[in-house]
């Protein structure tokens, strides 16, 4: 019979292990929202008490997410709410959709388009003029924009059929309830972000990112005992977990592997961007340093991941020999700005 152990006694017994036998720990980020039934609900903070956490665990303020912009919430929620119903003739079907019709320094203008096709006549019938919704921008002074002076209005317009108005009164009601909850709270995707960001620069490697697993070296345990315990004053479904990776040749191999992965990534994203410039036919003396600011900072992270895992850098020496001719490449385009 062979004996198991459950997760927690094996992380006990890595724990009365001498901490030079570990090469480092395996972190999992964890943001699912919670199920209850069958109904999902997300993970949602709002920014000040994420600010104030951020505070108390001394993380570093750099990794907050941006104050919310009310005009990108409103385009957002209006995007993709749509309704689909039977149309009142036999064979014709309804979707109401929202279309932007104006895009003004002072406004933005949605409306809620009536879509109407037939399956008889195979045709394609139009209306736009059942509510219009108005993002008004707000008034600016000289020290930015005068508090309270944003607003959103619409109007359910009176050629709307008796049919169609409870739909649209239920995707008013829907656009209105998403983005008052859009303005006051932070959301899963920003908070994936937050929690990912902060890793990545602790020099992590990304061994699986889809999931959320990176490797982090020895040396950065305040900030991994931070993120924990802000997961879990977060909770909702919030997990992060760490698993210190004992120093053997298997871990090492998996690690160079997913390490020269991660640098070819890096380099290929820094170097479509040095193409993209090179194609502009001239360059700024501040974008060339700043291109090769990035670069130096792979080439450091490459020379501090090769002396911990005691290997040659194999693909990664090679991905960076052409970020590093292709940053040469762009010196003749270089002209300083007066």
């Amino acid at each position: 019979m062979i004996a198991t152990q459950s997760l927690s006694e094996y992380q006990n017994n890595l724990a009365g292990l001498n901490p030079e036998l570990f090469i480092g720990s395996l972190v999992w980020i964890g943001i699912t929202g919670q199920m209850t039934g069958e109904n999902y609900t997300p993970v949602a903070v709002t920014l000040p008490w994420l600010v104030q956490q951020f505070q108390a665990l001394d993380l570093d303020p750099r990794f907050l997410p941006c104050p919310l912009n009310p005009i990108n919430i409103f385009k957002k929620v209006t995007t993709n709410v749509t309704r689909k119903y039977p149309g009142r003739e036999e064979g014709s079907f309804v979707t109401l959709l929202v279309r932007e019709v104006a895009l003004t320094p002072e406004y933005v203008l949605r409306k809620i388009v009536k879509e109407v096709r037939s399956t008889h006549t195979e045709t394609l019938e139009y209306s736009t003029n059942l509510a219009s919704l108005k993002y008004y921008r707000g008034q600016r002074s000289g020290q930015g924009l005068i508090a309270g002076t944003e607003t959103l209005k619409w109007a359910v317009l009176n050629t709307v059929d008796e049919d169609d108005e409870p739909w649209v009164q239920s995707m008013l009601e829907e656009i209105l309830e998403a983005y008052r909850e859009g303005c006051e709270r932070v959301h899963s995707d920003t908070i994936r972000e937050l929690f990912r960001n902060i890793v990545r620069s602790l020099q992590a490697i990304a061994v699986k990112p889809q999931a959320g697993i990176y490797f982090v070296q020895n040396g950065h345990q305040v900030t991994l005992d931070a993120l924990k315990q802000l997961a879990l004053r977060i909770g909702q479904g919030c997990e992060f977990h760490q698993m210190p990776l004992l120093d053997t040749v298997d871990q090492r191999t998996m690690l160079t592997e997913k390490f020269q992965d991660d640098i070819e990534v890096s380099v290929a994203s820094l170097v479509a961007k040095m193409d993209e410039r090179a194609a502009q036919g001239v360059l700024s003396s501040k974008a060339y340093a700043v291109l090769s600011s990035q670069l130096n900072t792979i080439m450091e992270r490459a020379t501090e991941y090769t002396k911990l895992l005691n290997v040659a850098q194999g693909r990664s020496g090679a991905a960076l020999e052409v970020a590093y001719d292709s940053l040469q490449g762009l010196v003749e385009l270089i002209k300083v700005k007066k």
